[in-house]
């Protein structure tokens, strides 16, 4: 399940939705992001769970960070238009 993406799941033609279950060679997000795979391992769904919480924490994070840049840059650019202006 990656942040940015949006997947389309697979109707079949009696209405019931496919669960595409991740091989063991596959990296350990995309097994543990796969709730077919999870229902495979019940074991795994506390590393899941955790991995899931990390990468929504980093998530935020990054939004944070962004958007207090995003903040102190209009602060700087009001802060020298009000003080220089454009013309000097």
């Amino acid at each position: 399940m990656g942040i940015f993406k949006k997947r389309k799941k697979k109707v079949e033609e009696d209405g019931l939705q496919t669960i595409e279950i991740p091989e063991e060679t596959a990296s350990l997000f995309k097994r543990l992001s796969s709730p077919g795979y999870l229902l495979l391992h019940p074991e795994m769904t506390p590393k899941a769970m955790i991995l899931g919480w990390i990468n929504c924490i980093l998530y935020i994070a990054v939004r944070l960070v962004l958007a207090c840049w995003l903040c102190a840059e209009i602060v700087d650019f009001i802060y020298l238009v009000v003080n220089y202006g454009f013309l000097h």
